[in-house]
């Protein structure tokens, strides 16, 4: 179960801290027929992309405001096809580049809008990621807090090899993605749970597991300004 702590207690990776050479901003309007096929493909195979989707796609649902995600491109990959893809789905791009040429860290600001009812139908038709759709997206903005706090999972139970759909968890590609690289902070580096109370996280078998995979389990509750209403929103974050 989650109990209270102090955020003084609060383990953290030490972050990578690369100086800014250069930064560029990238937006695209759309024009002719949109290819749904085309863009749900993109969204499907990029887990990167269906992350920051998610969290975007949250904060529009629930409270009609645009929040900035953030992404690494991987190594391997094309900047100029990625940065292609960006465009596509969101409506500003921003890429800083280190004094080699290579990006990290890209900001996301704004879902593009034929993107929002195409990603609103995936939801509906479960094309995405089904631990990412639960934790981020069943579940509408619950509204049960009223201060900021910071809680760590406590869990002595040990979990059992046959335990229901513990392996499918832990080798879904999600959770797996999610927990591969800490030392720089994205959109990938927690997950909203802002749709669930704490005693469902506490009852809720995914998160056993998660606490399972990591060293560290935290719950972050914040508070966030919307139309210059508090709104406090809950963050899962590990070590």
């Amino acid at each position: 179960m989650f109990l209270e702590i102090n955020y003084e207690k609060v383990k953290h990776y030490p972050a990578n801290h690369i100086p800014q050479h250069d930064i560029k901003v990238y937006s695209r309007e759309n024009s002719g027929d949109i290819d749904v096929s085309f863009i749900e493909n993109i969204i499907s195979n990029n887990l990167n992309i269906q992350i920051a989707l998610a969290d975007q796609y949250f904060f529009e649902r629930e409270f009609d405001a645009k929040v900035v995600s953030s992404i690494t491109i991987s190594d391997n990959k094309s900047v100029e096809d990625e940065i292609n893809k960006l465009t596509t789905i969101f409506m500003r791009v921003v890429v800083p580049f280190d004094q080699n040429g290579s990006p990290y860290i890209i900001q996301l600001n704004g879902i593009n809008k034929f993107v929002k009812d195409i990603f609103k139908d995936m939801i509906l038709n479960d094309k995405i990621n089904p631990i990412l759709k639960f934790f981020t997206l069943e579940k509408s903005f619950l509204c049960d807090c009223n201060r900021t706090a910071f809680y760590e999972y406590i869990d002595s139970d040990k979990i059992k090899d046959d335990e229901q759909d513990y392996n499918c968890f832990k080798n879904d590609e999600y959770v797996k993605y999610i927990l591969s690289d800490r030392k720089r902070f994205t959109s990938a580096s927690f997950i909203n749970v802002s749709g669930f109370s704490i005693e469902e996280l506490n009852k809720s078998v995914y998160i056993k597991y998660l606490k399972s995979l990591v060293r560290n389990l935290y719950l972050f509750i914040f508070d966030c300004s919307i139309d210059d209403k508090p709104y406090y929103i809950k963050q899962l974050r590990w070590y």
